[in-house]
């Protein structure tokens, strides 16, 4: 039998370990790579992406691997439903077009008064949103109206990455990853643009991280701190 992600879990493999994240409670999940290579067989997915021979049952072991799919149904990340369920995948995100800084800050970059004005707006708006709504709303909310990471960054675009970065000051928050990058996706709202949302992990030592980016440019952030990790779902 095989075994789906719930639809509410989004998956990646880094490193060997089998990364879930699991929305309605926005918690991550991780199996080692020897829990993984047992539950492979049993995975709907791309085996290129598992990288492993399933053909070999040498390693199968019947009651590890009931116990590690007992404790993935009970925690409701996979699911024997192929209609609700999806399969494992890799998500293809391009990669940086350079190494270094790519949203570039000068004094000379003009901005007016409106611009000021929708960044405190931006970050009042995505504070709200993140102390009192949960994540798997904000998710779907933000999610309603698809882009196009393949598409080049209008300048626009970039100009507004620009002022953001210049106005960031005005946000009431530190700078963290998710509210730095959903504060930006409202900022360019305001003025029709809609900038891809990229949450990516990393298992050894596990962290998260969020950032905004079109095609190969990132938008938020620089490349430095992005290249380490394995995207598991873009918004």
């Amino acid at each position: 039998m095989k075994y789906f992600l719930a639809p509410h879990v989004h998956g990646c493999i880094d490193k060997g370990y089998l990364i879930l994240m699991h929305l309605h409670r926005d918690e991550y999940f991780l199996l080692d790579p020897s829990e993984l290579k047992e539950l492979a067989p049993y995975l709907s997915g791309d085996q290129n992406l598992i990288k492993l021979d399933v053909s070999d049952r040498s390693y199968k072991n019947l009651e590890s691997v009931n116990s590690i799919i007992e404790h993935l149904l009970e925690n409701e990340l996979i699911t024997k439903d192929n209609i609700s369920g999806k399969p494992l995948i890799s998500i293809y995100i391009p990669s940086p077009d350079s190494p270094f800084e790519q949203i570039e800050t000068s004094d000379d970059i003009k901005f007016s008064w409106h611009h000021i004005l929708n960044i405190l707006l931006s970050g009042i708006f995505s504070h709200f949103l993140l102390h009192f709504v949960p994540i798997r709303y904000v998710i779907k909310y933000l999610g309603t109206r698809p882009g196009n990471i393949n598409k080049d960054p209008s300048p626009r675009l970039v100009k507004l990455a620009q002022i953001f970065s210049s106005l960031r000051p005005f946000l009431i928050r530190n700078r963290i990853c998710l509210y730095d990058s959903i504060s930006f996706y409202f900022f360019c709202r305001f003025y029709d643009e809609r900038p891809i949302l990229i949450v990516g992990v990393e298992a050894e030592p596990f962290s998260a991280h969020c950032w905004a980016q079109q095609r190969g440019i990132i938008l938020n952030d620089v490349p430095q701190n992005i290249m380490r990790y394995t995207p598991i779902m873009t918004i």
